[in-house]
C-alpha cells in the first residue's frame, strides 16, 4: 500500500511541476489498510469515547496499527514542516461504519490543521474506488462510505474530493492507473489552491429532482461544461416508487444538464439511485471529463 501511495504522489507532484514550473517537495506518510483513527491524536479521539476507551483499556502490542499510533509515530514528528496542503487516500477500512466515518473525518481534518497551525490548510482526498468487496453484487456498503465522503466535501471548508467511479477494478481494491488518481488530486490543488481557473477539477454533483408524469428529472450543479456519457448508454440508474423497490431505469441526458429516468413498471417514481453499489463502473461525467459520484435521492 505504501508503494501504491508513493506512485500516486509522484504523479501528483509531476502534474504540479509540469503546470507550475517550480520545484515540488512532497513528504509521504502512509501505512496500508489502516483505520482513520490510527492517524488521529488522542485529544481528537476523546470526542469518541467508544473508540478512545477501547484503545486506552489495553496495553497489548499489536502488529496492526492501533488508534493514535500512526499520528504519534508518523505525523507528529513532521509537524514543524511548512506544508502547503495535504492529499489523503484512505477510507476502505472504515466502510462498515460510514456515519461514524463522517464524524471522524471532520475531526481528523481539524486535528491535522491544529497540528500544523493552519486552520485553512487545503485537504484534497480520494473517494474510495469501486471494488467487489463481497460476491453479492448488490452490496452497497462501499457506496454508503462514498456518500459520506461526498457530504464531507460540502461540510468542511477548503477541501476537495477526487472521484474514481470510472477507475475501479472488481478484483483490485486500488485502481491500477495511479496516474489518474494523482492527476485528479493535482487538478484539485491547481484549481482551488493555486487559483488556475482554466482547470475545471470538480465532478458534477446531484442537486435536486422533480417528477414529470412517470419520469424523474435529476438536476446537477458544478457543470460549467454540462454532463455527458460520451456517447454511451447510461446503465447505472435505478428508480423506485413509494414502496422503495428500486428497478433498473432507462436514462437519457437532456440539454447537457439534466438526466431523465423512467421504468414502465414504476408509474409514480419517487427516488433514484446512480451507481449505488460496491462495484460499478460509472458512465456519467461532466464535460470536463470528471466522473459523477454514486448517489441516491432517498438519503
Amino acid at each position: 500500500m505504501s508503494q501504491i501511495l508513493v506512485r500516486l504522489h509522484i504523479f501528483f507532484g509531476k502534474q504540479l511541476y509540469n503546470t507550475l514550473k517550480v520545484p515540488i517537495g512532497l513528504v509521504n506518510s502512509s501505512w496500508g489498510g489502516t483505520n482513520i483513527t490510527c492517524w488521529m491524536s488522542s485529544d481528537a479521539l476523546k470526542k469518541f469515547p467508544d473508540i478512545s476507551q477501547g484503545y486506552l483499556a489495553t496495553d497489548e502490542i499489536s502488529q496492526k496499527p492501533q488508534p493514535v499510533t500512526l499520528f504519534n509515530g508518523m505525523v507528529n514528528p513532521i509537524k514543524d514542516f511548512n506544508f502547503k496542503g495535504v492529499i489523503w487516500y484512505q477510507g476502505e477500512a472504515n466502510r462498515a461504519n460510514p456515519e461514524e466515518y463522517k464524524l471522524l473525518f471532520q475531526s481528523f481534518v481539524k486535528d491535522w490543521r491544529r497540528l500544523f497551525c493552519n486552520d485553512t490548510m487545503p485537504f484534497y482526498y480520494v473517494q474510495i474506488a469501486p471494488y467487489m468487496y463481497f460476491k453479492n453484487k448488490s452490496n452497497i456498503q462501499a457506496a454508503l462510505l462514498r456518500e459520506v465522503q461526498m457530504e464531507c466535501e460540502s461540510i468542511i471548508n477548503n477541501v476537495g474530493m477526487a472521484v474514481l467511479m470510472d477507475s475501479g477494478d472488481s478484483s483490485t481494491i486500488h485502481p491500477s492507473k495511479k496516474d489518474i488518481v494523482g492527476k485528479r488530486l493535482a487538478y484539485k490543488a491547481l484549481s482551488h489552491t493555486y487559483g488556475i481557473s482554466s482547470i475545471l477539477s470538480d465532478s458534477p454533483r446531484y442537486a435536486l429532482k422533480r417528477r414529470e408524469g412517470n419520469k424523474l428529472v435529476l438536476s446537477f450543479d458544478r457543470i460549467p461544461l454540462g454532463i455527458t456519457s460520451f456517447g454511451n448508454v447510461l446503465r447505472n440508474f435505478e428508480v423506485a416508487g413509494s414502496d422503495g423497490v428500486f428497478l433498473p431505469a432507462e436514462a437519457k441526458i437532456v440539454d447537457r444538464e439534466k438526466v431523465v429516468l423512467w421504468n414502465d413498471d414504476v408509474k409514480e417514481p419517487v427516488h433514484a439511485r446512480y451507481a449505488f453499489r460496491d462495484f460499478v463502473i460509472g458512465d456519467l461525467f461532466g464535460g470536463n471529463g470528471m466522473p459523477v459520484s454514486s448517489f441516491r435521492t432517498d438519503r
